[in-house]
């Protein structure tokens, strides 16, 4: 199936598993690029103290032998259009989850923003985020 997305014009035509759009709050169909747009440009928009939700990709740089690996991390939204490197603050317990990683974002601009960053358990790749001062 194919949709015309709203803000651009174009095509969008199904990748893999996906749709090849996705949906706003209004029912505009909406291309991955331009979704990638958006998210970044509601992340730049935040207030401090608001908080929203993306996701956490994960990735092996390299796999040390009997002790761990080294890993880079960034936050994407769900088609990986809109993705920013997280520095990796600290680890610790959490007494449901089992784990907590927290992070922080930082985006350049105008005017620089961050973010405070925490996913929580061993299960799913969702990323807490909320705008800090700074």
């Amino acid at each position: 199936m194919e949709a015309n997305c709203f803000i651009c014009g174009k095509v969008c035509k199904a990748e893999g598993c996906g749709t090849g759009y996705g949906v706003d709050s209004h029912g505009h169909k909406i291309c991955y690029d331009c979704a990638g747009k958006l998210d970044e440009r509601n992340l730049r928009k935040m207030k401090i103290g608001e908080k929203t939700i993306h996701y956490l990709k994960r990735t092996v740089i390299k796999k040390f032998e009997n002790a761990g690996e080294s890993c880079e991390y960034e936050v994407v939204n769900w088609p990986g259009t809109f993705r920013h490197h997280l520095t990796l603050l600290r680890r610790g317990r959490h007494n449901i989850a089992g784990e907590q990683v927290h992070f922080r974002l930082s985006l350049s601009g105008d005017t620089p923003l961050r973010f405070h960053c925490v996913h929580y358990g061993f299960s799913n790749t969702q990323l807490h985020v909320r705008r800090i001062k700074g």
